[in-house]
């Protein structure tokens, strides 16, 4: 999704960008180019995201992309003892929650201050699911995957038999869209390991991406809803059980999916497409997709987006002009503040634990 692997250069940085395949690294810009998209909707017009088509598009499949990226990557680490994987996905993906979700609230908290509004930073807040569970999601789901997968390689049961117990373990792990986003990461980290069943992908192409256009036709409100809100409808009684089973294994579908299909666009068009000025410097940004994940939500997300409103814009304007151009602007600002926090070695090593 992050690429939330060291070796493909969230640690290293530059200094190895002649190992760097361009298509993964603009593959990575990509995902957080409709991440930012999908907050743009959410938070900048008055109206139910949940009903805007290109909304529920993006979040169709657009994390389970950057959990197959992830997935891609993980094969260095899980070739690691347990201590220093450990040791080295504690540091990668629990610290920088910790870290920047005790600044957001202190900066928030600021804000209310002069707002006269309640704090957020309390003892209760901190111990509770809008600390531990919403604030960067994503990196806490990315820990348990990794750990999944590397629990399951460690033991001695051929290779399918821990797949399969693994992937069952996952549909039992309610937090951090884990029943979701795993199976994505073992698809990511199978295709890497078995050139058979990439050459798979590879052949069937067309196939996957028609598939994914013909499911997203079907991906409503009433879809997006069912396969999302579980507790609340079961506990209203305000859909049968069987039916949100079968919209959450669409859910699934949908998502490994369109995450295929990004996945194998990219891949066909290959490096040597990609390898112009302008893709190259674009391709930079793919080494921060980690930071530029956290810097954005807090920058926007968080504070500013907060303040800034587009409801005086009619709906499709807004979407199809606004969105894309507010969601670069965005996009390269939170960049070029990854880059001033990178000058200063004592604030990335306290906000990332690393330098670069």
């Amino acid at each position: 999704m992050l690429n939330c692997d060291n070796e493909s250069v969230m640690e290293k940085g530059g200094n190895q960008s002649h190992t760097r395949l361009l298509k993964y690294d603009l593959l990575k810009v990509f995902a957080c180019f409709l991440v930012i998209w999908g907050h743009v909707i959410m938070h900048l017009y008055d109206s139910d995201y949940v009903s805007n088509p290109i909304y529920r598009a993006i979040y169709s499949f657009h994390m389970n992309l950057f959990m197959m990226i992830s997935g891609w990557f993980s094969l260095s680490s899980m070739k690691m003892t347990s201590k220093p994987f450990f040791v080295k996905k504690a540091k990668q993906l629990i610290y920088p929650c910790i870290a920047w979700g005790v600044f957001t609230m202190l900066l928030s908290d600021g804000i209310k201050i002069l707002e006269d509004e309640p704090l957020r930073f309390t003892p209760s807040n901190m111990m509770s699911d809008l600390y531990w569970y919403s604030d960067f999601w994503f990196l806490k789901s990315c820990f348990v995957c990794y750990s999944l997968a590397f629990l399951g390689t460690r033991t001695k049961m051929k290779k399918w038999l821990w797949v399969a117990v693994t992937l069952l373990l996952s549909q039992l792990i309610p937090v951090f869209q884990i029943p979701f986003m795993y199976p994505s990461f073992l698809l990511g980290m199978l295709l890497k390991e078995s050139k058979s069943l990439m050459d798979i992908i590879r052949k069937y192409k067309f196939a996957i991406c028609f598939l994914f256009i013909i499911m997203l036709l079907f991906w409503t409100e009433e879809a997006w809803v069912g396969s999302h809100e579980l507790s609340a409808l079961i506990k209203e009684s305000r859909m049968p059980v069987a039916d949100i089973f079968l919209l959450r294994l669409y859910r699934l579908v949908i998502g490994l999916l369109g995450a295929l299909s990004f996945f194998v666009i990219f891949d066909a068009v290959g490096d040597s497409v990609f390898a112009t000025d302008g893709f190259r410097k674009l391709s930079i940004l793919g080494k921060f997709s980690l930071e530029i994940y956290i810097v954005h939500t807090v920058v926007f997300v968080e504070l500013l987006f907060k303040y800034i409103s587009f409801t005086a814009i009619s709906y499709w304007p807004f979407n199809l002009l606004v969105v894309p151009i507010v969601s670069l602007i965005v996009l390269f600002t939170t960049y070029k503040l990854i880059d001033i926090i990178y000058k200063f070695p004592v604030l990335s090593k306290l906000l990332f634990a690393k330098q670069i």
